[in-house]
């Protein structure tokens, strides 16, 4: 699988490395200058990195921009609007260059991966409307294709501003735990929690009191151990089920408390943070409204690539590479021998006939 995936990454498109910043949690993209953290709701990037003002009416990467204001310079969300070139690492530890459409900013730099891009805002050239984001425990990456096996499929509304689903339940062991129907629910990749709205908390946490959890201040801690935690299902509209094993919703304090990351929305909404999106091949199709979700270890296949880089890249490549054309050669030349035997029979068949009519 990893060979599979090192040689259609090498031939299709470029994967990037991103990590988690311990005192945020937020996921970061390192460029040559700094680092872009990573955010689903956000449709534009912010980058304090100089770059050519774009004009009005242009088409700086192939695509022609729509802009909200011109001055003649292309203006948008008040901001003027910036193209430049970033040089990223990819899995291969090797420096690629890439487009990127931005404003400037002199605060926290954002790579803007929210609905909207391509619609009301820019699009970046370098991360299209169909991609893909790996979300480990501390490490991931982010790519313009990769194979995911599309276990579960979530459609969520065109016309928001967040990329919003419909939630319909909490589940534990078969069981509903939560009913979550007709609440607000988004994706939102900045959140270290589960927010749920103070009904749906309530019941979320006396159910996990089962299990040894108790609250303490603002967090749920796990009290008992012993008990262990358990699997947790959320289900979507048309069924959809995704897991969250207890490593994705659990995590230990600094000060060796082992906390469960369910905690109380104050905007009355769900809000599905990094315990749903860890260690999950997320494929996001702007085009069809849809979220492509399927298990995946996000974070080991991430160190295990780095490790296998030089030998993927300088022996096992080539040797698939070869042995393909090898297979071409060979499958080339039984074609053209069975081509000359059917020859070969087609003259003996017409030597009888003439024979016979002797």
């Amino acid at each position: 699988m990893i060979i599979l995936f090192f040689i259609t990454s090498t031939l299709a498109s470029r994967v990037y490395p991103i990590s988690q910043i311990q005192a945020t949690q937020n996921f970061q993209l390192e460029y040559e200058s700094g680092s872009l953290t990573v955010d689903l709701n956000s449709e534009m990037s912010y980058l304090s990195k100089a770059g050519d003002k774009i004009r009005c009416n242009s088409a700086p990467f192939g695509e022609q921009i729509q802009c909200q204001h011109c001055s003649p310079d292309c203006i948008v969300q008040d901001s003027q609007l910036i193209s430049s070139e970033i040089t990223l690492v990819d899995i291969f530890n090797e420096e690629e260059t890439e487009p990127i459409i931005y404003t400037s900013t002199n605060e926290s730099e954002i790579l803007g991966l929210g609905l909207q891009r391509g619609a009301r805002y820019p699009q970046n050239p370098f991360v299209s409307k169909v991609f893909h984001i790996c979300f480990g425990y501390t490490r991931g990456f982010v790519s313009r294709e990769f194979k995911n096996p599309n276990l579960s499929e979530l459609q969520y509304k065109a016309n928001e501003s967040n990329y919003q689903v419909d939630l319909r339940m909490i589940k534990v062991n078969d069981e509903m735990v939560v009913d979550t129907y007709g609440n607000i629910t988004y994706v939102d990749s900045k959140e270290p929690f589960i927010l749920l709205p103070e009904e749906e908390y309530i019941m979320m946490r006396d159910y996990l009191q089962e299990y040894g959890v108790e609250e303490e201040g603002k967090y749920l801690i796990v009290k008992d151990k012993s008990r262990g935690l358990p699997t947790i299902e959320l289900i979507f509209e048309k069924d959809e089920k995704i897991r969250l094993e207890k490593d994705a919703y659990s995590y230990r304090l600094i000060d060796g408390r082992e906390i469960v990351t369910f905690y109380r929305s104050k905007i009355n909404r769900i809000k599905l943070g990094l315990p749903f999106l860890t260690q999950q091949l997320i494929t996001i199709d702007q085009n069809n409204q849809k979220l492509f979700i399927s298990k995946y270890n996000c974070q080991d296949q991430f160190k295990q690539s780095q490790q296998n880089t030089p030998y993927l890249k300088h022996i096992v490549i080539p040797f698939v590479l070869m042995c393909l054309t090898f297979y071409c050669l060979l499958s080339q030349r039984a074609k053209n021998g069975v081509k000359r035997r059917q020859l070969e029979q087609q003259e003996l068949v017409k030597l009888k006939e003439e024979e016979e009519q002797i």
